[in-house]
């Protein structure tokens, strides 16, 4: 049989009988044309030796940004920062939940993760998206009530709790100052000449220290004194909650020896009441009398007292005319540190001492007569302040005044080391001011260098006076003292009237407050407690609102709100 072509050319070319050539070149070849390639995988044919491979996988924390094709590959890109992918070939990033108030931060997001929130646990809120933390709600202070309740996106809202305490003996009593301590505790301190309840008159005018806690409820009392007379002017409770007093005495003092016809003392107790220590000082001669009339406690528990000298010289100081104002600083065992007397020749007076955050001490009062390197306005006295650095040496001092009667009865110092001094001006206008007429009361202040930066006079058509102030920690000002007539937006109760005005830090009135019984009633001290709420402190002829009188003038604190 003959045999075919076909056949004789594949023999003759090496194959086997009966097999295609193109079959043998397909089987052999594992490339694939282009858009060949099975789902999920590619090849451009840019190899013909090159197999389908599969497309590339995008990981989480990436995105497709193309998709893949039987000819080209999937690309990927990264999530941008506040999104996420969590899945393998994410369409899209999506961006981080937002925790929202009433939740806190757990855990940040990442590119692959979402940032996760957790609820706030009971006792504690957050306000604004994302915190970190919950914050827990406030805690009502003593004499403090929950007006509202806390929830998981609001803090619990205390309110003060007003309180008054009239108090005394059935014969005279005066409250001349008050102080209060970091946790709210308030301390008043006078004179009586009668016993307070639970105390023993010691002589015809004792000294008294009162603590309270911050509902207006007394802690103790010490009421101490010579068989002569003797009056409590001034305190300041220290970081460490100890009581520091000052004040004048015409006898010796327990473990002290009288100097003169009065002295001076101070005397430090302990938070609890128990006295640490007692310091009575003056002049060597028996007609000369010493006053404290302020007392303070600097950052470091020394102690600080001014006042001043009549008719005599302190001892390795020099008298500089009749009466002499002086600055004393004790450490806090009562070791005298430094004394300052000065004044001009004629009567000078320190009524104030406050230190600053870096130990400064500025001392205020009233001078008649020209300081060194001021000028005397005239008239019956003027204001000054003075400030000087730890150790005692004179940095600056400001005298100023009207033509009439003035003078500086209280100073404070804020957080910027500002000065802000109060008192009286007795028918004269200061500079750039208005008289209301009589005598009128204004507030200073300085800038840390002694610059003035603004004065408010202010008053009635009678006599008015600033006899303290205090500052918060906002720097705003209290200024506490009396009035005979109605301050604006205020009403008389009858003869003199105790006030209370807030003042910003930039001088704005914020609000007065006046406040007395149908007899003579007086505002002599004011304090400021950590949240803002202040304390005045004086005595008055009658009988307060929901009050009783002991007897005869009784002193009284109130606490207000802020």
């Amino acid at each position: 049989m003959p045999v075919g072509c076909g056949g004789s050319d594949a023999v003759a070319n090496g194959g086997d009988p009966g097999v295609d050539p193109s079959e043998v070149d397909a089987g052999n070849d594992a490339s694939t044309p282009p858009g060949a390639c099975a789902a999920g995988t590619w090849d451009d044919d840019a190899n013909p030796s090159t197999p389908c491979v599969a497309w590339t996988s995008c990981t989480p924390g990436q995105r497709v940004a193309t998709g893949g094709s039987a000819t080209a590959d999937r690309t990927c890109l990264a999530c941008a920062t506040g999104t996420f992918s969590a899945t393998a070939n994410a369409d899209a990033c999506g961006a981080w939940s937002e925790c929202a108030a009433g939740t806190r931060l757990e855990a940040e997001g990442t590119t692959a993760a979402d940032r996760s929130c957790k609820a706030c646990a009971t006792g504690t809120f957050s306000t604004t998206a994302n915190a970190s933390e919950c914050t827990s709600w406030t805690a009502c202070a003593v004499g403090e009530n929950e007006s509202a309740a806390g929830s998981t996106t609001s803090d619990r809202k205390c309110v003060v709790q007003p309180w008054m305490r009239q108090f005394g003996s059935t014969a005279t009593d005066r409250v001349e100052a008050v102080s209060v301590d970091k946790s709210g505790n308030v301390v008043v301190v006078g004179y009586t000449n009668g016993a307070l309840a639970g105390e023993t008159s010691a002589g015809s005018t004792d000294a008294f220290v009162r603590k309270y806690d911050a509902a207006g409820t007394v802690l103790w009392t010490r009421q101490f004194g010579t068989s002569e007379a003797d009056f409590a002017q001034s305190v300041s409770v220290d970081a460490s909650g100890n009581v520091i007093v000052g004040g004048r005495t015409f006898g010796a003092l327990p473990g002290q020896t009288s100097a003169g016809a009065s002295d001076a003392f101070v005397r430090k107790y302990d938070a609890a009441g128990t006295v640490l220590w007692t310091r009575q000082f003056g002049t060597a001669t028996n007609t000369s009398s010493e006053y404290v009339r302020s007392v303070t406690a600097d950052k470091d528990g020394n102690v600080l007292v001014a006042g001043y000298v009549q008719g005599g010289t302190l001892p390795d100081q020099t008298g500089a005319g009749s009466t002499d104002a002086f600055v004393r600083k004790y450490d806090p065992d009562g070791n005298v540190e430094w004394t300052r007397q000065f004044g001009t020749t004629g009567s000078d007076f320190a009524q104030a001492v406050r230190a600053d955050g870096n130990g400064n001490v500025v001392v205020a009062g009233r001078v008649i007569g020209a300081l060194p390197g001021q000028m005397f306005e005239g008239g019956n006295g003027d204001a000054f302040v003075r400030k000087y650095d730890p150790a005692g040496a004179e940095l600056w001092t400001r005298q100023f005044g009207t033509t009439a009667l003035d003078g500086v009865n209280a100073a404070s110092v804020d957080a910027m080391g500002n000065i802000v001094v109060a008192g009286s001006t007795e028918g004269g206008t200061l500079p750039g001011q208005t008289s209301a007429g009589g005598t009128d009361a204004f507030v200073r202040k300085y800038d840390a260098a002694g610059t003035e930066l603004w004065t408010r006079q202010f008053g009635t058509d009678a006599t008015d006076d600033a006899h303290a102030l205090s500052i918060d920690a906002a720097g705003n000002i209290m200024v506490a003292g009396d009035t005979a007539g109605a301050l604006p937006m205020q009403t008389s109760a009858g003869d003199v009237d105790a006030f209370v005005r807030k003042y910003s830090p930039a001088g704005a009135v914020l609000w007065t407050a006046q406040l007395g019984t149908t007899a003579a009633d007086h505002g002599a001290g004011v304090a400021v407690d950590a949240r803002g709420n202040p304390l005045v402190c004086g005595f008055v002829g009658g009988t307060l609102a929901g009050q009783m009188s002991a007897g005869g003038a009784d002193g009284y604190v109130v606490k207000l709100v802020p």
